[in-house]
C-alpha cells in the first residue's frame, strides 16, 4: 500500500506539468504553410515568430477561452485565425436537430510585420435543420378480382371495390439553434503601415467576424391524409436565441493603425 501510494504521489507532478503545458505553450518560430491548417492544442500560446503563408489557418478550438501573443507575426494574404464554433447536424425522424457550438473566444496581442489579410473568426456555428416529416398516403380505392364458379363448369369474373383509408404524414422535428459567437479582443502593432478593419478590398486589412449562427431551418410533420383530404401537420422551430460576440480592438500606444471597424 505505501509503496503504492509512493507510485501515485511520484506520478502526480508529472501529470500536473504535462496539464499545464497542454493548457499553455511557447513556440520560438511557427510557419504553417501555404493553404495548411495548424490545429492549435494550448488553450494559450505564445510565438516569438509567426509566419502565415497565403491562405494559412491557424484553429483554435471553440467554445473555450484562448489567447495568442505574437511578437512578430508574418502574415500572407487571405490568411485566418479562428475559433469558430461548429454547424450542427440536421434533425432525422424523431430526432431534432442539433445545436450549433459557440465561438471560442480569442484575446490576440500582435505586433505586424507583415499584413496582407487576415480574417480573425470567432462566429456560432449554425444550428442543424429540423427534420421535414415525409406526406402519408392518400386514401384510395382498391379493385380485387376473383373467379366465382358458374355452376357449368366455368368461371365468372367479379370485381369487388373497397376503399383504403389514408395515412399519416410523418412527425417533423425541431430544428437545433445557433451558437454564440465568441469574444474578441485585439491588441496591435505594425510594422511602418496602417492596417484597416472589415473592409477586404483595402490593403493591410483584417475582418472580425463575431456574429451568432443562425438557427436551422424548421421542420414540419408531413401531409397526413387520415380525414379524406390532406391537412399540413405542425411548423418545429428552435427555442435559442444566439448572442453575438462583443469585440475591443485597440492599438497600442505609439503605433501606427486605426481601430476603426465597420
Amino acid at each position: 500500500m505505501q509503496n503504492t501510494l509512493k507510485l501515485i504521489l511520484a506520478t502526480l507532478p508529472v501529470f500536473m506539468a504535462e496539464t499545464v503545458m497542454a493548457q499553455a505553450q511557447h513556440i520560438s518560430k511557427l510557419e504553417v504553410p501555404k493553404k495548411q491548417v495548424y490545429i492549435v492544442a494550448a488553450s494559450h500560446l505564445q510565438i516569438d515568430t509567426l509566419i502565415l503563408h497565403d491562405k494559412a489557418i491557424l484553429q483554435f478550438a471553440p467554445e473555450q477561452q484562448h489567447t495568442l501573443k505574437v511578437k512578430y507575426g508574418y502574415i500572407g494574404d487571405k490568411c485566418t485565425i479562428t475559433a469558430a464554433g461548429e454547424n450542427g447536424k440536421h434533425g432525422r425522424l424523431g430526432v431534432s436537430g442539433e445545436g450549433g457550438s459557440s465561438g471560442g473566444s480569442i484575446a490576440v496581442d500582435m505586433h505586424f510585420m507583415k499584413l496582407g489579410s487576415l480574417t480573425i473568426d470567432t462566429r456560432g456555428g449554425n444550428g442543424g435543420d429540423g427534420y421535414v416529416g415525409k406526406h402519408g398516403q392518400k386514401p384510395r380505392i382498391e379493385v380485387n378480382t376473383i373467379r366465382v364458379a358458374d355452376g357449368k363448369g366455368g368461371y365468372t369474373i367479379v370485381e369487388k371495390e373497397h376503399l383504403v383509408d389514408g395515412t399519416s404524414g410523418e412527425h417533423g422535428t425541431a430544428p437545433g439553434p445557433g451558437g454564440n459567437g465568441g469574444d474578441l479582443i485585439l491588441s496591435y502593432s505594425s510594422n511602418g503601415f496602417i492596417p484597416t478593419f472589415n473592409r477586404d478590398d483595402a490593403p493591410h486589412s483584417v475582418t472580425v467576424l463575431y456574429q451568432a449562427g443562425e438557427d436551422g431551418k424548421q421542420g414540419q410533420d408531413g401531409v397526413s391524409f387520415t380525414t379524406g383530404n390532406g391537412h399540413v401537420g405542425s411548423l418545429y422551430q428552435a427555442f435559442g436565441e444566439p448572442k453575438d460576440g462583443k469585440i475591443n480592438i485597440s492599438k497600442k500606444p505609439g503605433a501606427a493603425g486605426t481601430a476603426s471597424v465597420k
